[in-house]
């Protein structure tokens, strides 16, 4: 999983997590998952990235984007 906070360019600006394992385990097949996100630093756009290595081979990844509002 990579979070990271989106600089005024949609670039990342400030990595909050890089390429962390989740750890969770197994991870069946159409299921959803839950990442939990650290304390943000400041408000703003945020990107996650996560990936996965298949069983059977290749690999997944999915990636979305989210506004913290702050405190």
């Amino acid at each position: 999983m990579t979070l990271a906070y989106l600089g005024a360019d949609g670039r990342p600006d400030l990595y909050i997590k890089r390429d962390a394992p989740l750890g969770y385990g197994y991870y069946p097949a159409e299921q959803g998952i839950v990442v939990f996100v650290p304390e943000l630093p400041r408000s703003g756009i945020y990107s996650v990235e996560v990936g996965a290595i298949l069983k059977d081979g290749g690999s997944s990844t999915t990636s979305f984007l989210f506004y913290h509002a702050g405190i």
